[in-house]
C-alpha cells in the first residue's frame, strides 16, 4: 500500500542516514518491520528486512487506488 501519509522529516533523516551508511547504496528501496505507524514517522525501532538496488520496484504501484 502507498504509504506516504507515514512521511516525515524525521523518517527522511533515518532513511537517508541509514543508506549513507551503505558502501556503494545510491537508489534503490527497502523493506521495513516496524511495531507502530507512529513508530514509523518517529524513525524508532525500525528493522530492515532488505535493501534492493536500483533495479527494484516501489511496491506502492500495487497499490489499487492507484491506476
Amino acid at each position: 500500500m502507498d504509504g506516504t501519509k507515514f512521511i516525515t522529516p524525521v523518517l527522511k533523516r533515518f532513511i537517508d542516514d541509514m543508506s549513507r551508511g551503505e558502501d556503494g547504496f545510491y537508489f534503490g528501496h527497502n523493506d521495513y518491520r516496524v511495531p507502530s505507524e507512529e513508530d514509523l514517522m518517529n524513525g524508532q525501532n525500525i528493522r530492515i528486512i532488505e535493501l534492493n538496488g536500483f533495479t527494484s520496484e516501489s511496491t506502492n504501484i500495487y497499490d489499487p487506488k492507484h491506476s
